[in-house]
Order: C-alpha cells, then structure tokens, then sequence
C-alpha cells in the first residue's frame, strides 16, 4: 500500500497468524521494511503479539532492525513478556542494538559525502529512513 505495509505486516498487525505462516512459507521477505522502516516484527511487537513474534524469530526476523525512527522492535515493545522475548533473542544472537542505530546514520553520512564529492546531489529519498540528501543536511 502507499505506506509501504505488505501482507506480511498487514497480518501481523491484524494479529492472523495462519496468514503470517501462510505467507511466509510462500516466501513472503520475514524482513521487508515499511516506508517508516518497520519490519514484520516492529508491527508484532508493537501489538503485543508474541505468538506471531517468536514465529517470525524462528524465521530469521531481525531482531536488530532500525525503523526510521531509530527504534528496534525491542523499543517498541510495550509488554513486559515481549521485551523479555527479544531481550533474550538479542542477548542469544549477540545483536548490538546501539551498532545497529548508528549504522543507519554511517550509511547516510557516506551517501552525503559521495553526493558531495562527485557535485551531483541525487534528491532520491533514502529506502528506510525516506530522508533526502537535504535532510542529512
């Protein structure tokens, strides 16, 4: 849709987890981000859906994925047995969740500074963030 949500993340959000099986095993991308940079797992997590959330972590979701915002879905989390949940997945996986954030803005500086240096800003707005180059700025 115009925000970017794809069925993956239309059926977490709806709490159908026949469907988030359904359209993973039909090779549905477990870590596709909306245009905020949400992956299926920010939407699970932020609705409190563990049962759908420990399946997309069984299916290799992110636990580290940075919306544009720049909140992994643990962030997000609002219910203690989910934060437990990805507290855990990111202890296990090893996951450094301040790398992760700032990865987000190494990607943005290097972009800026190739824009930069070759006098040619392309005002194309960056996939997860959706900034431009004047954003950056």
């Amino acid at each position: 849709n115009v925000d970017g949500l794809t069925a993956l993340h239309q059926a977490c959000i709806d709490d159908n987890v026949d469907m988030v099986k359904f359209l993973v095993e039909n090779g549905a991308n477990i870590n596709q981000p909306d245009n905020e940079g949400w992956i299926p797992l920010h939407a699970a997590a932020s609705c409190g859906y563990l049962d759908i959330a420990e399946f997309l972590i069984g299916q290799g979701a992110h636990v580290g994925a940075v919306n544009s915002e720049g909140d992994t879905p643990l962030d997000i989390a609002e219910e203690e047995a989910m934060e437990e949940l990805l507290q855990n997945e990111v202890n296990r996986q090893g996951v450094d969740i301040e790398a992760a954030r700032k990865e987000e803005e190494r990607i943005m500086l290097r972009d800026a500074r190739q824009w930069l240096n070759s006098g040619h800003i392309n005002d194309v707005r960056h996939a997860k963030s959706g900034g431009t180059a004047l954003h950056v700025a």
